[in-house]
């Protein structure tokens, strides 16, 4: 449950309180694979920005806090979750992806409420044929069958 950003009537200066999110438990499994084709951009100034972590499988790895966030507004889904790490957005979850997490939220009665869960973007190192660097992001989440 989020904490309000109410100003301190002590101090009208001060930051407002910080949003507290409900923080999905670790398995360090990074199961679920996000939609991050048009946000190259985005992450890659995410990986620019931030300490690698090189394992010996050819791929750099950085780990972040992203939010989850039901986006209720949308026409043509109900069910979509967009990811942000920091002030990026980096993907969304898939239309299936999008329904199982939904009702991992009513589950946990959570439901239209931003999240929290760790996750680690991948750089792929390998030479691609185009000569980019491709990006992607893995989310340390267990999503209901």
């Amino acid at each position: 449950i989020a904490a309000q950003d109410t100003p301190n009537p002590a101090n009208p200066d001060a930051s407002p309180a910080p949003k507290i999110y409900y923080a999905w438990p670790e398995t360090k499994q990074y199961a679920v694979t996000i939609s991050a084709v048009p946000y190259q951009q985005a992450i890659q100034q995410l990986a620019q920005e931030n300490p690698v972590n090189p394992d010996s499988a050819g791929t750099k790895k950085r780990f972040f806090l992203a939010l989850l966030e039901p986006v209720n507004d949308n026409p043509y889904d109900d069910n979509v979750i967009r990811v942000d790490i920091g002030e990026h957005t980096v993907g969304y979850l898939s239309y299936e992806q999008g329904q199982r997490f939904r009702q991992l939220l009513k589950n946990h009665q959570l439901s239209n409420q931003i999240t929290t869960c760790m996750a680690v973007l991948i750089e792929n190192t390998e030479p691609q044929t185009d000569q980019t660097v491709r990006y992607g992001i893995k989310l340390d989440l267990t999503l209901p069958s």
